[in-house]
């Protein structure tokens, strides 16, 4: 896609990362946990944007282990 495509999510995260740190606030960083060198696994999702239920686990462990 022209408007959802991995460049842009990139750039749109260091952005939100910039402007979280600006305001002191922390930024999860939850693609570490569902993502393969910044590329969302094929086997992740049906549609390429969805979470199946096994990376929806991913997601959620790694919110709980860097969340208070």
């Amino acid at each position: 896609s022209s408007i959802y495509n991995n460049n842009k999510i990139v750039s749109y995260n260091q952005v939100i990362q910039k402007i979280a740190k600006q305001e002191n606030v922390v930024f999860l960083d939850a693609a570490q946990a569902i993502s393969a060198g910044g590329v969302l696994p094929e086997e992740a999702s049906m549609d390429g944007v969805h979470l199946n239920s096994e990376y929806c686990a991913k997601w959620c462990d790694y919110l709980k282990t860097h969340t208070e």
